[in-house]
């Protein structure tokens, strides 16, 4: 390596990665180019390698600074890789920290922000929010990957703020996820599925980018069947029309069309006396009879054959949607009456065709709708047109359903 430079002053326009954790649970921002900054990001410092070999052609190469090589002298030793960005030139990338103290190695791994700011870059630019603009307060719902946030837009208009865990945010994989996530939901426009409002980083590190959503104070389907026992069918029924519609919508109105994945009452938000469909962390886009690798969403919601085979179509979601029939219904979760482990209920589901169990005062027009989205083959299950005719005609006792 030659003409390396280390400065505090100079930090140019480069592409964002990720956060990282140094030692003694430092964060260290690393940039593509930008190698490193510390502490609470007041201080920065910038490696640049002036005309670095290139040996053999290979993607990577790597060179170690010690501690007395950089400033200030609380940064451990790094091992910096160089890497090619879009142009061909070399630049480094933190990789990891070397504490030559206990001789231990925290890996850093080098993460290509490029499809994920690919995606976003397909995202409408109004629909680019300035990142102080956001105001983030109560927690609403936590999960594996993401956390969901009571927050402000311009510290008035409420909104729902979707962010990634922080023992995610260096996960590329998740990142590129949540931006196809975001860019899904801006080519959404219906009345049954959680609008988008925007989304925001801080055009440092894509682990700060926030999805903000409409506010549905309400919270989700499966609370309010818990919380409001005994409620009558036709309010029940209403309510299962809109996910319908909105599948409907996701299935015939889009191209390409949109599998959710992941339906079930947790993901159905309510805006009384209404329903919306949430959720679409998992969801993706299909061509025409495309199927989908599975291994997504929960296990109990899922189709056999998504479960066995590993791929997953439309008529998987309309499985999905008998389960959320049947939940109706009971108002419990799925399978709570069976005291056996949830193995033994998949081996159930799998090898002897196990439907959930549904209460004497189903409706048999819904009871026979559910049974045929619990039909073995799947190409046999309705469609999301057929089940919000159905249900349009149980509601209003009238034909209707069409394309909404």
């Amino acid at each position: 390596m030659s003409d390396i430079a280390i400065s505090k002053d100079s930090l140019g326009t480069v592409l964002p990665t990720t956060d990282c954790l140094g030692p003694h649970g430092v964060t260290y921002v690393r940039q593509v180019g930008a190698v490193a900054s510390f502490g609470a990001l007041d201080r920065l410092t910038r490696c640049t390698i002036s005309d670095a070999p290139w040996p053999n052609s290979n993607a990577t190469t790597s060179v170690v600074y010690s501690q007395d090589a950089l400033l200030p002298s609380d940064i451990p030793s790094l091992r910096v890789v160089l890497h090619r960005d879009e142009t061909g030139a070399a630049r480094p990338a933190i990789h990891s920290f070397i504490d030559a103290a206990t001789s231990t190695t925290l890996s850093c791994p080098l993460v290509n922000p490029s499809a994920a700011l690919a995606k976003l870059d397909q995202v409408p630019s109004h629909l680019r929010l300035p990142f102080d603009s956001i105001t983030t307060t109560q927690l609403v719902a936590t999960g594996i990957r993401c956390k969901v946030y009571f927050g402000r837009y311009n510290h008035k208009l409420v909104v729902a703020v979707k962010t990634i865990t922080l023992d995610h945010v260096h996960d590329d994989e998740i990142v590129d996820a949540f931006a196809e996530e975001i860019r899904l939901m801006a080519s959404f426009h219906h009345p049954n599925v959680v609008a988008l409002l925007g989304f925001a980083w801080d055009s440092v590190s894509l682990g700060s980018l926030m999805a903000v959503t409409e506010y549905l104070s309400q919270g989700n389907l499966s609370r309010f069947l818990t919380d409001n026992p005994a409620l009558h069918w036709d309010l029940k029924a209403s309510l299962a029309l809109d996910v319908a519609r909105a599948l409907q919508y996701l299935h015939s109105l889009l191209q390409p069309k949109v599998i959710h994945r992941d339906l079930k009452p947790k993901n159905i938000l309510l805006d009384w006396p209404s329903a919306k469909l949430s959720g679409f962390g998992v969801s993706r886009e299909a061509m025409d009879d495309e199927t989908l690798t599975a291994g997504v969403g929960s296990v109990f919601y899922m189709a056999p054959e998504a479960l066995r085979s590993g791929y997953y179509s439309v008529s998987a979601d309309m499985y999905s949607f008998g389960c959320v029939l049947c939940e109706l219904d009971t108002q419990r979760p799925l399978y709570a009456d069976i005291g056996v482990p949830a193995k033994r209920i998949m081996h159930l589901i799998l090898e002897e065709g196990l439907v959930p169990a549904v209460t004497a005062a189903y409706p048999p027009a819904i009871r026979a709708l559910a049974h045929q989205c619990f039909h073995p083959d799947a190409s046999l299950r309705p469609t999301a047109f057929d089940v919000a005719r159905d249900l349009d005609l149980f509601v209003h006792g009238d034909v209707g359903g069409g394309l909404v």
